[in-house]
């Protein structure tokens, strides 16, 4: 972490409070002769919680892909903590910080919720040799120690035995986070975070969510849902056609002649 902080460079007196964790700069990205995002830049200070919204096919998920190293930019670069990763290969972005759900959950369904969140500490790992460490771990070891103890700080210790498959969704979403959390993330990426939730998931979530940014974690989302975005965000960008058409409080983007029209079509008042 020391590392991460020297690497700001900032004329504030707290480098991490005053630079953005997360920044884009004039970033784009082309399939073949189609570019699907154009000259995109933002930056998300640190326990800021931000979304990215806009219209189906605004280029949301391709830039939760162009950050976490799926796809590499066709222009611009992408700082974390102050490091260029532009370059950095996705199995590798998460030892610099970011760390992100999919829409669909990605967890391992035949494992205990435990053995999941023990997985979450391999990009926390150097040495090939040590790969396995954090499953086969003894459950007084300190690999152990930690997954549980994220689990309690997450309200979830009660389901550490459970099979995951056997568990609701809303459960299991929560899980994802805290595995993606027991990784070392500085900037966590939500793909949709509130699909499929009920009322009560969704709200248990969004305090979770608060939760985590107040303990210094940067928050990004990608959702649908606008009484979840402006509940839970303080800040939001809005895309259509890959460019950024808006930027500012949910109050602010929801004035915004181009936003109103992007979402409802030029014949909106």
């Amino acid at each position: 972490m020391n590392e991460r902080r020297n690497a700001w460079a900032t004329t504030g007196d707290d480098p991490v409070a005053d630079a953005p964790v997360l920044r884009l700069d004039g970033v784009s990205k082309s399939f073949g002769g189609l570019e699907v995002i154009r000259d995109l830049s933002f930056g998300v200070m640190r326990g800021q919680r931000t979304a990215l919204i806009g219209p189906n096919g605004a280029g949301k998920s391709t830039v939760f892909n162009l950050i976490s190293g799926v796809y590499p930019v066709t222009a611009g670069r992408i700082q974390v903590n102050g490091e260029d990763i532009t370059g950095v290969p996705s199995r590798l972005r998460m030892r610099r910080g970011v760390s992100r759900s999919f829409q669909n959950i990605r967890l391992v369904s035949h494992l205990t919720v435990l053995e999941n969140v023990l997985i979450g500490q391999t990009p926390r790992i150097f040495k090939l040799a040590e790969v396995l460490y954090p499953v086969r771990s003894a459950r007084g070891s300190r690999w152990a120690r930690e997954a549980t103890d994220a689990l309690e700080r997450a309200g979830l210790a009660e389901f550490a035995g459970s099979q995951v498959n056997d568990l609701p969704y809303g459960v299991q979403k929560q899980i994802e986070i805290a595995r993606a959390l027991l990784g070392g993330a500085d900037v966590l990426l939500l793909d949709e975070p509130a699909a499929g939730l009920n009322p009560q998931e969704t709200e248990a979530l969004k305090e979770r969510l608060r939760s985590i940014a107040e303990e210094g974690k940067t928050i990004v989302v990608v959702e649908h849902d606008m009484q979840f975005v402006g509940a839970l965000c303080e800040h939001v960008v809005v895309l259509d056609f890959g460019q950024k058409i808006a930027e500012g409080t949910p109050a602010e983007v929801r004035r915004e002649p181009q936003v109103v029209e992007a979402y409802l079509g030029s014949d909106a008042e």
